[in-house]
């Protein structure tokens, strides 16, 4: 189902939206529902497509979903959307590699959708994805870790974000997922793996792997990124980076991997 089916059937005079999922109570107790949201279009680069996986919110998280951008032409603009009656103050965070730390806040009305460009002050509301980009489309600032937080309680509002990554002359759609990162552990998380070198299921491009990483803690962290491959007899993985993320900042490490990722 198209998101603009449903904009157009409610009779609504706004041009973007969102979607929930919600089941009765009795199909709560015998069944799970999953769900995944495919965008696509036309950008600034050419054809988009993105995934963006629907969050499943509750009162026991947190509170404070995070994300980590790579380098970004502009600045990441947030979909805001507010899950409660009540109105809410929205304050976002981000550490950036190369620049120190930003904060902005925006106002949520009851249920209230708004875009924002991370972090920028005066440009809370923001009328499309490209009005980010073009504020400052040739200043890339390095990694950015990005925090947002509700006054309200947790499961009050649902965070996805939006960047414009690549060169300047050929810029391509990036998409955030924001986690709680309270909620998440290794024994119930499944972590994705990424292409690298030459895919077949991909086309003839060679791919290049980068982490981004952020460190929102009062401490510098020392990373290790270890490269897991399965073939022949089993599993194997091999340290290929350690890094040391100052505190409160976001680091880029560029991964040379070799083999099947």
């Amino acid at each position: 189902m198209k998101v603009a089916d449903v904009l157009l059937a409610a009779r609504s005079g706004v041009v973007f939206g969102s979607a929930k999922i919600e089941t009765d109570t009795e199909a709560e107790k015998n069944m799970g529902v999953l769900g995944q949201v495919s965008i696509s279009g036309t950008g600034l680069g050419g054809t988009v497509y993105l995934e963006e996986e629907f969050p499943m919110t509750t009162p026991f998280d947190s509170g404070v979903l995070r994300a980590v951008a790579p380098a970004a032409l502009g600045f990441p603009v947030l979909a805001l959307r507010s899950n409660s009656t009540l109105p809410q103050s929205i304050t976002m965070t981000c550490v950036y590699e190369r620049s120190g730390v930003a904060q902005s806040t925006v106002q949520l009305a009851p249920g209230e959708l708004v875009l924002s460009a991370a972090c920028v002050a005066g440009s809370e509301r923001l009328p499309s994805l490209d009005a980010g980009w073009n504020q400052k489309a040739l200043d890339p600032k390095g990694s950015i870790g990005i925090s947002v937080s509700s006054s309200l309680e947790a499961g009050s509002l649902c965070v996805y974000g939006f960047l414009v990554a690549g060169q300047a002359d050929h810029p391509i759609w990036t998409a955030l997922n924001f986690t709680d990162a309270g909620a998440e552990n290794s024994g119930t998380t499944v972590f994705s793996g990424m292409p690298m070198g030459h895919a077949d299921l991909l086309g003839s491009d060679t791919l290049t792997p980068t982490l981004a990483l952020a460190n929102f803690g009062a401490k510098p962290v020392n990373v290790t990124v270890v490269h897991a491959v399965t073939s022949g007899l089993g599993p194997n993985g091999r340290t290929v980076a350690t890094v040391a993320v100052p505190s409160r900042s976001g680091t880029t490490v560029p991964l040379t991997l070799t083999g099947d990722g």
